[in-house]
């Protein structure tokens, strides 16, 4: 069933001469349509899929085939070759009793991190937010996205009645003319229908200007007029002028509107620069089953997070593990991630239901995984160690110092690997594995973060060293 509701002048304060004229107001609608949203409990780690048999769920959009955001939409799970792949691989390699589960989730309104491309829709004449067409730099309006969570599409309707009103200039590509060239829409809360959000806009100018700052301010006392139950966006710029197709400029980032200066998304806090995971649900579920793994043990943890980024693995443990904490390693190679990182860490530290745990050092070191790994892995203080690495594994360094026994009995006992590239993990498991290789694998499981995906399949592999 479809549901639209229209947003008219009475839904805002008339007195406010920031918000938009009645004649915008009158073309925003919210599409609620045939979309079912599932919340699964925090008590559980068992999530549900839009179809009865997995096997055969589907996504359904009136944006596919055009849009290039999705692959396929039908029997995602069978028809995605990755994870037979997956299966093959796994099948040899456990145990008889255990069985590499695959984890689907939901189908639809699961993506919580989104990047639209800004540009004239052909069609129209207009601004417009989307994505590009297959194999094509023809951008493609997606007003109704079905995997996107569903104040990704609300806030973009808000945004695009905006950028209309005050005649912004999409980007051309051809010219390098134009305003706006890209938006990020964060909307972490997939439990709710409404989430707070974050919103990114990729200004084409060397420095800020008053029409941007403008653009920003009136687009965020919209939203506070428009949705008075949840607080207004917060709205930053990126300034970027380069001639190719990076996205964001580096370090460029400013709040022009809103008071926070990242967002929280599974208590971990990100900036609009961040990396975060765009399906956070199936994340949370990860998340469980590594703390799962490693509950219940008697002796106190010291754990190494490589490739941490924002650290979400981490902090994770640091919150919800049983198994008591002595301590924990961050280490990123990323120099951007300090500030979230230290916002994060005084987050947890100061909650209430952190009980006794406030002796636990939780420490960050920047720096590359590959030139450190011996001087943390190799020592009596790495009990268990976390790798998350790039789609490119782990590398030389890493897998040499986690196959390295010349430290006797000293060296993490569990290694927990997180991998978003199938190709490479195949590779990195027979180094730690076969041959003179230390661990043994104890558990595997597959997480189909984007179900429109062909190739996409996140895979938890927990070991146990040979001793």
């Amino acid at each position: 069933m479809t549901t639209t509701m229209r947003i008219t002048s009475s839904s805002i304060t008339s007195t406010s001469s920031s918000t938009l004229s009645s004649s915008s107001l009158l073309t925003l609608r919210s599409v609620r349509c045939k979309r079912r949203i599932f919340v699964t409990t925090a008590s559980t780690s068992k999530t549900r899929t839009t179809t009865a048999n997995k096997e055969e769920a589907r996504i359904e959009c009136e944006h596919f085939p055009e849009c290039s955001g999705c692959a396929h939409v039908d029997n995602l799970l069978e028809n995605n070759p990755v994870v037979a792949q997956a299966r093959a691989f796994f099948r040899g390699e456990l145990l008889q009793e255990e069985e590499f589960h695959v984890s689907l989730g939901k189908t639809e309104n699961y993506r919580n991190k989104a990047k639209l491309v800004c540009r004239k829709d052909e069609k129209t004449g207009e601004i417009d937010l989307g994505l590009f067409k297959r194999n094509s730099h023809d951008m493609v309006p997606i007003p109704n996205c079905a995997i996107h969570h569903p104040s990704i599409n609300l806030y973009s309707k808000v945004l695009i009645a905006v950028l209309r009103e005050l005649k912004v200039k999409p980007y051309d590509e051809k010219t390098f003319t134009g305003d706006l060239r890209y938006v990020q829409f964060v909307a972490p809360e997939f439990s709710m229908k409404i989430s707070n959000v974050q919103v990114t806009l990729v200004w084409n100018e060397i420095r800020l200007t008053k029409f941007c700052l403008e653009v920003c301010e009136k687009f965020h006392a919209t939203c506070a007029s428009l949705f008075t139950d949840y607080p207004p966006p917060s709205v930053f710029v990126n300034l970027n002028v380069s001639r190719n197709n990076t996205i964001f400029q580096r370090n460029a980032f400013e709040l022009v509107a809103g008071t926070d200066g990242f967002i929280l998304a599974n208590d971990v806090a990100y900036g609009p620069g961040s990396f975060m995971q765009g399906n956070l649900e199936m994340h949370l579920e990860t998340l469980r089953d590594i703390a799962t793994e490693l509950d219940e043990r008697e002796e106190t943890l010291n754990i190494v997070d490589l490739f941490s980024g924002s650290g979400a693995i981490g902090f994770y443990l640091a919150k919800h593990l049983k198994t008591p904490v002595q301590s924990i390693e961050f280490v990123e190679i990323s120099p951007d991630v300090v500030e979230n990182w230290e916002f994060t860490k005084k987050k947890i530290m100061d909650c209430s239901a952190f009980g006794n745990r406030e002796k636990m050092e939780l420490r960050l070191t920047v720096a590359p995984a590959e030139a450190n790994a011996k001087t943390f892995i190799q020592t009596k203080d790495c009990d268990v160690v976390i790798v998350n690495p790039p789609r490119k594994g782990c590398g030389e360094e890493v897998l040499e110092a986690l196959n390295n026994d010349s430290s006797g009995d000293l060296g993490p006992s569990i290694l927990v690997y997180v991998s978003c590239n199938f190709k490479t993990f195949a590779r990195d498991y027979k180094i730690l594995v076969q041959g003179e290789g230390k661990w043994r694998l104890r558990k595997a499981k597959g997480y189909i973060y984007y179900p429109g995906s062909l190739h996409c399949i996140e895979t938890l592999a927990i070991f146990d060293r040979k001793r």
